[in-house]
């Protein structure tokens, strides 16, 4: 874990770089897309909320949003965006149990080794009729 750690923390310092055009704003226009009717009005995770591109979008929709990353680094521009942020890890999430209406993860679970921890860890603090427990089960 602590490799993925070092390198989004000096991967942070470029990582919003071009992802107002092209591919990656594509990419994160379809990522918005299919998570926001998830998050109307909820109280919402997203666990690996790096730099907070897709929090600062969902922000204004959710009830609330919370988001935590591994990544001190990334979390700065989280910060810099004005969201609401904890560093931690995706296996060991320091929220109560059914915390959350929904929680979702974007291209952070195949950095996971313990994936059987995380995704338990995500589905413990989601509440029993939210959505990453109904989509696991």
């Amino acid at each position: 874990m602590k490799e993925t750690k070092s390198y989004y923390d000096e991967f942070s310092h470029w990582y919003d770089r071009e992802r107002n055009r092209g591919y990656h704003a594509f990419i994160d226009r379809m990522e918005y897309e299919t998570i926001e009717a998830y998050c109307r009005g909820k109280a919402v995770l997203e666990a690996g909320c790096g730099t907070g591109l897709i929090m600062e979008k969902i922000a204004p929709i959710a009830a609330s949003i919370h988001g935590i990353d591994i990544s001190r680094g990334m979390l700065q521009s989280s910060l810099q965006r004005g969201l609401k942020i904890s560093a931690g890890s995706i296996t060991d999430l320091p929220f109560k149990d059914n915390a959350f209406d929904t929680v979702y993860s974007v291209k952070v679970l195949a950095h996971i080794p313990d994936l059987s921890k995380a995704i338990s860890e995500l589905v413990r603090v989601t509440k029993p009729e939210g959505m990453s427990s109904r989509i696991l089960q």
